[in-house]
C-alpha cells in the first residue's frame, strides 16, 4: 500500500497493491511517488506506476522495460511539471521513461547490457538485439 500524508498529518493519498512493492520512491518536492511491484499474477503485478501526490492521479503505470530497478530520480520542471522519470541499474547506467511512461533509452539499455552486463545479462541482450527492432548498424562493434 502506498500512504501519503501531508506535514499536518492528514492522509493526502492512498492506494493498494495486490502484489508486494519492489521499490518506492517519493520526488524531492513531494509532489510525485512511484511504485514497482514484484511480479504476481494480478493486474498490478510487475508495473511501475508514477503518482501525481498532489493532483491525487496515476500518471502512468507500465510494465517497466527495464525490469527491477535499483533507484529512480525525478526530473521536474520549475512550475512543479514532472517531465521524465530515470531509473538506475548498478552497474549498467541510467535510463529514462518520458513523463507519459514511454520508455525513451531502449538502445542505450541494450547496448549498455551489451557492453556492460555480466555474460548472463549480455546473453539476454543478445538474444533480444537478434529479435528487435533497434538498427544492428547503430550498435557498432559492441
Amino acid at each position: 500500500m502506498v500512504l501519503a500524508v501531508n506535514p499536518e498529518k492528514t492522509e493526502e493519498y492512498r492506494r493498494h497493491f495486490k502484489p508486494n512493492i519492489f521499490i518506492q520512491e517519493i520526488s524531492k518536492c513531494g509532489r510525485y511517488a512511484i511504485v514497482q511491484t514484484c511480479n504476481a499474477p494480478s493486474e498490478d503485478g510487475n508495473i511501475l506506476s508514477v503518482m501525481d501526490l498532489q493532483t491525487k492521479t496515476i500518471l502512468f503505470s507500465v510494465t517497466p522495460s527495464t525490469g527491477w530497478a535499483s533507484r529512480y530520480k525525478f526530473k521536474v520542471e520549475d512550475d512543479g511539471r514532472l517531465l521524465s522519470l530515470r531509473c538506475e541499474h548498478r552497474g549498467t547506467g541510467w535510463f529514462s521513461y518520458s513523463h507519459y511512461g514511454t520508455f525513451n533509452d531502449e538502445f542505450a539499455y541494450l547496448k549498455a547490457r551489451l557492453e556492460k552486463g555480466d555474460y548472463s545479462l549480455k546473453i539476454l541482450a543478445a538474444r533480444e538485439w537478434l529479435y528487435s527492432s533497434v538498427d544492428k548498424k547503430m550498435l557498432g562493434s559492441c
